[in-house]
C-alpha cells in the first residue's frame, strides 16, 4: 500500500467508504458478461453515432473514456470509464463492486484499454487501488452512490507503436443543476453495435429533469446497452461531465444516471483520498481473498 499518511485536518461531515488494493490482471479465459442493469434501456430510434478517430485518438478529450474489463471472482466483466485526473478513473460502483444477479462482490482486477484502432489498443493501464462508498456496499441503499474511483498504474511514455503520448485530458465535473433541460451525450463501449464494445460510439437526447421526481437520479430516454455502466454523460461540449450513468427501468421508460456534485456525489472528498486526505477508521472486512478497509473521506470544499 502506497497511500500518504492519513490527513489530521478538519473537515465537515465525513463520507464512509472502502477501499481495497487490486492485482495485476491475468490473461486467465472466465465466463464474461457486460455490466448492465436486468432493466437497460435500447429505445426505438435511437440517435447513436460512431465516434470517428479525429475525436478519440490521443490527445483529444474522448480519449480519456476508456473500456474496462474487471475481474470478479470466477467472471470477467466489461463496462466503461473516464479519466478525471491523468491516473484516476470514475466508473459505476457496480463496476468494481456488483450486487447484480448472484453476489458477485469486490472486483479483484481491472484493466483499463484506451484509443482502440487498426484491431489493436493504443493504450492498456491496470488498476491499483479502488474505492466505494460504504453506502453502495450496503444492500438495498439505491442507484444514487453508484460510483466509484479507480487509480491506474503510471502512463508510460509512449505508446504500443513508440510514438510520445500526449497528456490526458480530464473532464470537468462542476455539477448538475437540480433541474434543467441540456443536450446530453454518453460516449462509451455499448456491445450492441456489431463490434463486441471495442470501438467507441455515443449516444445522445434532448433530457429535462429534476432530481426530485427520480429518486436523486438523472433519467433520460436516451439509448444505452450493456457495457454502457459507468459511461460518462456530458454537455454538448464533449468535456463536461454531469453524471455516470448507470441503469434503466422499463416500467418508467427511462435509463439513469448517478448525479455529480452537490445535487449527488462529489467527487472531490474521493480524489483527495488518493492524495493522503482521508481518516482511517481501523476496520477491515474481508471477502474472499480481499481485504476492505474503512475510511472517512473528508468532504470539506467538494
Amino acid at each position: 500500500m502506497d497511500l500518504p499518511g492519513p490527513y489530521s485536518g478538519g473537515s465537515n461531515e465525513p463520507i464512509s467508504a472502502g477501499y481495497w488494493s487490486l492485482a495485476q490482471p491475468s490473461d486467465t479465459l472466465e465466463s464474461d458478461r457486460v455490466l448492465e442493469d436486468e432493466d437497460e434501456i435500447g429505445l426505438k430510434d435511437p440517435q447513436w453515432r460512431d465516434v470517428p478517430e479525429a475525436e478519440r485518438r490521443p490527445g483529444t478529450q474522448y480519449y480519456s473514456v476508456a473500456r474496462i474489463r474487471i475481474k470478479f471472482q470466477g467472471e470477467v466483466a466489461y463496462g466503461t470509464g473516464f479519466m478525471v485526473t491523468e491516473d484516476i478513473m470514475v466508473t459505476a460502483a457496480h463496476c468494481v463492486y456488483d450486487w447484480n444477479r448472484n453476489r458477485t462482490g469486490p472486483a479483484q482486477s481491472i484493466k483499463a484499454y484506451f484509443g482502440y484502432e487498426n484491431k489493436t489498443w493504443t493504450e492498456i493501464r491496470h488498476g491499483s487501488m479502488t474505492i466505494v462508498s460504504t453506502k453502495w456496499m450496503t444492500p438495498g441503499d439505491g442507484r444514487k452512490n453508484d460510483l466509484a474511483l479507480v487509480r491506474l498504474s503510471p502512463r508510460y511514455a509512449t505508446d504500443i507503436y513508440g510514438y510520445s503520448l500526449p497528456p490526458i485530458l480530464p473532464f470537468k465535473y462542476p455539477g448538475l443543476s437540480w433541474s434543467g433541460n441540456e443536450w446530453l451525450f454518453i460516449p462509451g463501449h455499448p456491445r450492441d453495435r456489431g463490434d463486441n464494445g471495442l470501438r467507441m460510439h455515443e449516444s445522445s437526447g434532448y433530457v429535462r429533469w429534476n432530481l426530485s421526481q427520480d429518486n436523486m437520479l438523472l433519467g433520460y430516454g436516451i439509448s444505452t446497452f450493456g457495457g454502457l455502466s459507468g459511461a460518462p454523460v456530458v454537455l454538448s461540449d464533449r468535456k463536461t461531465v454531469v453524471a455516470i450513468h448507470v441503469s434503466g427501468d422499463r416500467a418508467k421508460g427511462k435509463n439513469f444516471a448517478c448525479p455529480i456534485g452537490p445535487c449527488g456525489v462529489s467527487l472531490g472528498p474521493f480524489i483527495r483520498f488518493f492524495e493522503g486526505q482521508y481518516a482511517s477508521l481501523g476496520r477491515v472486512r474481508y471477502e474472499g481473498e480481499l481485504s476492505i478497509q474503512d475510511v472517512n473521506l473528508l468532504s470539506y470544499n467538494s
